[in-house]
């Protein structure tokens, strides 16, 4: 066996295997209020596909499972036909609880002893 497909299958391939991939990861960015779905996701950047024809560009919030998880600063870098890709400027991630303004007391039990 050759290996040989045509090229339409081929392609249709290739669109089945990004969907697949786009449903795997679940993040989703927001920018004025609309969500993207993130293709690529690293340290550093990450990428969206290049039809939204968005251009995003300054604070977004990142979501994994709809939980929002990282705030971010961001700019475009690069794009092709396909993707775009982001470079973080700055990625914090969100707190559950706000900040305390104050010193907690740990007055917690580490241990108790007995008498005997």
């Amino acid at each position: 066996m050759t290996g040989y497909l045509p090229t339409a299958i081929v392609e249709e391939l290739e669109k089945s295997l990004k969907k697949k991939a786009e449903k795997k990861l679940n993040m989703t960015v927001r920018f004025d209020n609309v969500f993207y779905p993130i293709l690529r996701f690293s340290e550093t950047s990450f990428a969206i596909r290049a039809s939204h024809q968005v251009k995003l560009r300054g604070l977004v919030d990142i979501y994994i499972d709809n939980k929002h998880t990282h705030q971010a600063l961001i700019i475009a870098s690069d794009s092709n036909s396909e993707v775009i890709n982001f470079n973080f400027k700055r990625n914090t991630a969100t707190q559950i609880a706000p900040p305390l303004d104050f010193e907690c007391e740990d007055n917690n039990l580490a241990g108790l002893l007995t008498a005997n």
